[in-house]
């Protein structure tokens, strides 16, 4: 049996979840996803883990509340496991700001 790679998703669009878990079902079928909606419940997710979990964070920027994928992403960044984990940031903003700001808080890459 395969091993898991456990993927966080912290996005508030409940379908990309199930999107993502039927693409990978062929092609990366190690992929575990975990989905939560909002910056908190993913701050309550990463202090959860102790020394355990993910490898791999998928974020939304907007989020739809007053903290955004910034916010949690810079949270990420002082966090003792939390800083290590690579972060792919999902959005459609296309902004240069919007690019620049997600490296500099310390996405590992973006995507639109």
């Amino acid at each position: 049996m395969a091993l898991k790679f456990p993927i966080l998703l912290v996005d508030d669009d409940s379908l990309l979840g199930d999107i993502l878990n039927r693409a990978c079902r062929d092609s990366f079928p190690e992929a575990s996803f975990s989905q939560v909606s909002s910056a908190l419940e993913a701050i309550s997710y990463i202090n959860g883990l102790d020394n355990r979990g993910q490898k791999l964070i998928l974020l939304d920027i907007d989020l739809g509340t007053s903290l955004n994928g910034f916010d949690f992403l810079a949270f990420l960044r002082t966090h003792a496991q939390g800083r290590f984990l690579p972060i792919i940031i999902l959005t459609t903003d296309e902004l240069p700001t919007t690019i620049g700001t997600a490296y500099l808080v310390g996405a590992s890459s973006f995507s639109e």
